[in-house]
């Protein structure tokens, strides 16, 4: 993922134009997200994408470009670039992209730098995601804001959510405020660590919540009511098992980023660990689960 702009300062960016048929959103999805650029926005979906990338100038940034331009070309997608950015430009540029959204029938996503007017009944989350995480734009983030609503419209709500992947700490956030009263969030990446507790702090979770820098899943806390891992299919099948140790008897997990091509290897592999689909949520060329143990 790209660094935070505080880290960054005093370089210039290279502002980049993709455009590709638009069947081919899921697979550059992919492409993009194992490329590290964590940083993209979508700025039309048809009659084709033209979706725009941020990358830093740093160190071998002309051999990472190379890189990035064979693997789209293999694709079938054209890369261009637009222009060169100082980092005050961009760390506003990309702002103008991100507006008030709303999910489901409670939840809103609202922009740190913009304003708006909640309704009743209304569940606020007010995020500033860097460039590097998600904003709920993302159909994958988007399923899970559903299908956590769902979740705790249920009779017994979860007491205590763990969320492995935070990112930008958008679920984790969505989850306290839909009512979990304990929030434990991981991530692998120190920048998501750090932006997520900003969001915390934020949103006000200052008191029984957890964000931690970790590389797996975190077992040291034991089994939770609800786990969030919002991931891609391949960590989900490789962490299938211990996803499954930290999810009570009675437990559930929300599973999300999984391509629609690769939802069955993930609904197998969690199989042989004993958790079966409970529900499910498809967006295009995603898929959202909710599993709980047989």
């Amino acid at each position: 993922m790209m660094e935070s702009t505080a880290s960054l300062r005093g370089l210039t960016w290279q502002e980049l134009e993709i455009t590709a048929e638009a069947g081919l959103a899921s697979e550059l999805d992919v492409y993009l997200t194992s490329f590290q650029l964590g940083g993209w926005v979508v700025e039309a979906e048809l009659p084709q994408l033209k979706w725009v990338v941020y990358l830093p100038c740093t160190g071998n940034w002309e051999e990472c470009y190379s890189r990035l331009v064979q693997g789209l070309q293999e694709l079938g997608a054209q890369i261009k670039q637009r222009r060169s950015l100082v980092d005050e430009d961009w760390a506003n540029c990309w702002k103008q992209y991100y507006h008030p959204q709303r999910f489901g029938k409670q939840l809103v996503v609202c922009p740190s730098w913009e304003k708006f007017s909640a309704e009743a009944g209304d569940k606020v989350i007010t995020l500033d995601p860097g460039m590097a995480f998600g904003t709920g734009a993302h159909a994958t983030t988007a399923m899970c804001l559903e299908m956590l609503e769902r979740v705790f419209s249920q009779e017994v709500k979860p007491e205590a959510v763990l969320d492995v992947g935070t990112g930008s700490g958008i679920l984790a956030i969505a989850a306290r405020l839909l009512g979990a009263g304990r929030i434990v969030a991981s991530d692998s990446d120190p920048v998501a660590v750090k932006t997520a507790g900003e969001n915390f702090q934020i949103n006000g979770l200052n008191t029984d919540c957890e964000i931690l820098q970790y590389v797996g899943v975190p077992q040291k806390w034991g089994a939770f009511p609800l786990v969030c891992a919002n991931l891609v299919a391949s960590l989900l099948v490789r962490l299938a098992r211990p996803l499954s140790e930290v999810v009570e008897p009675q437990g559930q997990l929300v599973a999300s980023g999984i391509v629609q091509e690769r939802a069955e290897e993930v609904i197998d592999a969690f199989s042989q660990v004993g958790l079966q689909v409970k529900d499910r949520i498809d967006s295009g060329d995603w898929v959202c689960l909710l599993l709980a143990h047989s």
